[in-house]
């Protein structure tokens, strides 16, 4: 594998070579430090991640870590799945601070970088927890707009918020019978969704006053205000769209948004170059019909976790949805950060060809073992390939926690036995270990139904980090990880400051052209 110097890996984005910046630490290191550019693919999950990253075997990826040896292991597992161009960051991540660039802590950067520099450099307006709720204690006239998922509103919301996903605010809200004093709040969790939220309307030219809820529900909780929990109040879609179209036209016009037909579309896939086909619309709607090579990606989850999703740079990105207006406000954000080449295209969501339902989920995987075969078989061993999270909340007792990442090195400290069972819920990910386990001699049977089945049954559960066979570095933990409360409002204070921190690193780094 070539090393690529830092000049050489700096001038890659100034030119017009396809190429990805792919680090395979596990997630908690990843989030200790890692470059703007570099999208987290984890070894022990690399084999699952890459296909859909990067489709093209022959594009450049850009391996980097911190001299743990990553790189050399990924180098090897992507060889042999046939990538034939692949480099070494020269000297990693200690190379890049030494020349003066930016190492980055947290997940999710690339996204909640830009949301801040887009509040600072257009001066989103902003409200205040205590002062939104002053507002709605003197009943003055109030639109609250929670911006994130239709699964995150249910979990909680201010108070009498209606569910708009950011990527549907200009398709519901134009149109909508806004009193026309009401001030509308965008509010997200935190803040990136609050501030892309907010912006898009006033960009868009909504005739209310737009504010962003100040550090989203974070802020609120921390005055001591209680959320509403299990809500259901999606803001409807107009019945006539016009007003919506006409806005996200001239919104995409104005950043440089391509429109293309399907037909068009379909000639690309044919080309020597990446091509992202991502559905904008909301589940329901992808779920009544989509294009088979389409991924499904809300377009307010695309912008905030563009890292994630748009992993190859200089591709060609197309954005689907039925309306034109959807597709077209998210590819303007995404022009905005510096991907140059984006399309909106409309599908016809009656067509014969679309195909129905959700993505599939991968089937559990064989040979399997049923809760009372574990229970009657004799001194069984159970290895527990969940996130170290959901480990930690419950697991069969005795279970051992183990993960891909070093398991050669750590399979050392699980005792062989006549029976194993595996407990897992991501079955893709369980075929995989159990290929490997099988490959070393050690062969596993799946826990049929995992610890739902087992709870079930009605039997025990362990809490803790008792059996630890590999290091818990598979997940970086969120706020709502932490079992204390105490602990839990500790790192809300802690990630505000490191969202709001964000923006004074992006000076100079070339994967934020748009911060100059």
């Amino acid at each position: 594998m070539e090393k690529l110097s830092i000049d050489a890996f700096r001038a890659l984005f100034e030119s017009d070579r396809e190429f990805a910046v792919v680090d395979p630490r596990e997630e908690a290191l990843f989030t200790r430090g890692h470059l703007l550019a570099a999208s987290n693919l984890p070894l022990s999950r690399l084999e699952l991640l890459i296909a859909k990253a990067v489709p093209r075997r022959d594009t450049l990826v850009v391996l980097c870590d911190d001299g743990e040896g990553t790189v050399e292991r990924a180098g090897a597992v992507l060889a042999g799945l046939g990538y034939r161009n692949l480099a070494a960051l020269d000297g990693g991540l200690s190379a890049w601070a030494l020349d003066g660039g930016a190492l980055f802590s947290g997940v999710n950067v690339p996204g909640k970088a830009f949301g801040e520099f887009v509040e600072s450099h257009n001066e989103t307006p902003s409200i205040t927890a205590a002062a939104l709720k002053a507002r709605l204690d003197e009943n003055l006239p109030t639109v609250i707009l929670d911006t994130r998922t239709p699964e995150e509103h249910r979990s909680f919301c201010i108070p009498g918020a209606l569910s708009c996903p950011g990527g549907e605010l200009v398709y519901r809200a134009f149109g909508a019978s806004f009193d026309p004093e009401a001030l509308v709040v965008a509010h997200c969790a935190g803040r990136t969704r609050s501030i892309i939220g907010a912006q898009t309307l006033i960009g868009a030219g909504l005739a209310n006053q737009v504010a962003a809820l100040e550090n989203g529900t974070m802020a609120w909780v921390f005055e001591g205000y209680a959320l509403e929990k299990g809500a259901n109040r999606p803001l409807g879609v107009p019945s006539d769209g016009s007003v919506a179209r006409e806005v996200a036209a001239a919104v995409a016009a104005h950043h440089g948004v391509g429109h293309v037909t399907l037909e068009t579309v379909a000639g690309w896939r044919a080309e020597p170059r990446t091509l992202y086909v991502i559905d904008v619309r909301g589940q329901a709607a992808f779920s009544q019909g989509h294009l088979p090579s389409a991924r499904h990606v809300p377009g307010g989850q695309l912008v905030q976790n563009v890292d994630r999703y748009l992993v190859t740079r200089g591709a060609r990105v197309v954005l689907l949805d039925s309306d034109g207006v959807r597709a077209a406000m998210t590819g303007s954000w995404l022009k905005q950060m510096g991907w140059r080449d984006v399309y909106a295209a409309r599908l016809d969501p009656t067509a014969p060809t679309l195909v129905r339902g959700g993505s599939e989920r991968p089937a559990a995987p064989g040979p399997r073992i049923t809760v009372a075969e574990l229970r009657n078989s004799k001194a069984p061993v159970v290895i527990d390939c969940r996130s170290s999270v959901a480990y930690r909340r419950g697991h069969v007792p005795g279970a051992i926690f183990l993960t891909r990442a070093d398991l050669e090195r750590d399979l050392v400290r699980v005792p062989e036995a006549e029976t194993t069972a595996l407990v897992a819920d991501d079955f893709a990910y369980a075929a995989l270990l159990m290929a490997d386990l099988k490959r070393l001699g050690r062969p596993v049977r799946l826990l049929d139904g995992g610890m739902a089945a087992w709870r079930a049954a009605g039997h025990g559960v362990s809490e803790g980090l008792q059996q630890l066979a590999s290091r818990p570095t598979d997940k970086h933990l969120d706020p709502g990880d932490l079992e204390s409360e105490a602990a839990r409002r500790r790192e809300f204070r802690r990630y505000l400051d490191w969202e709001i921190a964000l923006l004074h690193q992006l000076a100079g780094d070339p994967a934020a052209p748009y911060a100059g």
